[in-house]
């Protein structure tokens, strides 16, 4: 069912219907399918190395897991129509990948499907509805991104941790997801899905209907160096982070509120919860909580540059790694109230419950030998 020129081309007869699992296909530069072969199988062209152009025609409906697995030669990659699903790790370790578009009919991308691959630009179907997990880990040169009109989220496919990313386009029939200014949004725009980390503005101005901030939204936005929120210090302290890398003054370090730089952060207006990551990387002098603040969540002044902290009387909890990485730390004022530093409760009731029990074994034995002691040397008197 295949003929190799001396040019090293692999030509498939017309009447090849599929090409098997774990073909033996290892040294040609480029292969030519029929339109007749409705089957690609499972790492079938795995590790071939020579192949450069590969056109997938319309008639494939079956593309199988690591069917073009670490064939890092490939430049120039045509999906046809056919397909439905890009198998797991189809095109993983394709180093040389420009520009993929997706056959309009492709609903999903499997896992690892373009895991660690030279892709720069990925336009997404208007069919396609999920992107499997990994699904583009580490591309790290993806620059620009099309969103069908049928996209809903980005699960774990790690599409926005591009690096590169510098656009972001969107099918306006998209019911998901709205664009503002280059930057991607739920379509109320309450949720902050994603800044292209490639984007040269050292400034970035956000709203206060903005309530949720995603993972990874500002992944690698090492440009940042200032955020300016247009809401008040106790609109940001509502704004629920996904992780260290979803809020920007982890990157940019400096916030203003309503144009004014914080230098010295002040919470004094009726805050009871700080949530984890909320002042994660931001530079301020020192920093005052009030009375009406209660618990003090994991991570709240992760890599934060201040130098003091004082912290009011109402504070009873203080989480695990609040102040992890505060390197210029040098004073905290803890108030008298204060239950639990790092663990629970209950952690550590049993802790000192334990110790207490300790101790006083310890204080009964030590009256017990003198007792005895005592008791020796009168028998000896």
């Amino acid at each position: 069912t295949k003929v190799v020129s001396p040019e090293r081309v692999l030509r498939l007869k017309a009447s090849c219907r599929r090409i098997r699992s774990e073909s033996p296909i290892l040294r040609c530069k480029n292969t030519v399918i029929p339109e007749s072969v409705t089957t690609i199988g499972r790492s079938a062209f795995e590790d071939c190395a020579g192949l450069k152009t590969i056109h997938i025609p319309d008639s494939v409906t079956y593309l199988g897991s690591g069917a073009f697995y670490s064939c890092y030669r490939i430049k120039d990659l045509t999906i046809g129509d056919g397909l439905t699903h890009i198998g797991n790790g189809a095109f993983n370790g394709c180093n040389n990948l420009g520009t993929v578009t997706l056959g309009k009919n492709v609903e999903s991308v499997g896992e690892m499907a373009f895991y660690s691959s030279g892709i720069n630009e990925i336009i997404l179907s208007d069919s396609t509805t999920s992107l499997g997990y990994c699904a583009f880990t580490f591309c790290n040169g993806l620059s620009k991104i099309h969103i069908g009109k049928s996209l809903s989220d980005f699960g774990n496919s790690d599409i926005n941790r591009a690096g590169q990313l510098t656009e972001i386009t969107l099918n306006e029939e998209n019911e998901n997801f709205t664009l503002q200014n280059g930057i991607l949004y739920n379509k109320d725009k309450t949720v902050l899905l994603l800044y292209p980390a490639g984007r040269n503005n050292t400034t970035y101005t956000i709203s206060e209907s903005v309530e949720t901030i995603d993972s990874y939204a500002f992944y690698n936005c090492t440009v940042l160096s200032s955020v300016d929120y247009k809401g008040s210090i106790k609109d940001w302290c509502n704004i629920s982070f996904g992780d260290l890398e979803s809020n920007p003054l982890y990157y940019a370090n400096n916030l203003y509120i309503q144009g004014n730089k914080v230098e010295s952060l002040e919470i004094l207006d009726g805050i009871s919860t700080l949530k984890p990551y909320v002042f994660a990387g931001g530079n301020f002098e020192h920093v005052v909580l009030d009375n009406s603040v209660r618990t003090i969540n994991p991570y709240v002044f992760y890599g934060a540059k201040m130098k003091t902290v004082t912290i009011g009387n109402g504070v009873q909890t203080i989480a695990a790694n609040t102040f992890y990485n505060c390197t210029n730390l040098s004073k905290i004022l803890l108030p008298p109230a204060l239950q639990t530093i790092g663990w629970s409760n209950k952690i550590w009731l049993d802790r000192i419950q334990c110790l207490s029990k300790i101790v006083s074994t310890v204080i009964c034995l030590g009256f017990a030998v003198v007792v005895i002691v005592f008791f020796c040397k009168s028998l000896c008197a």
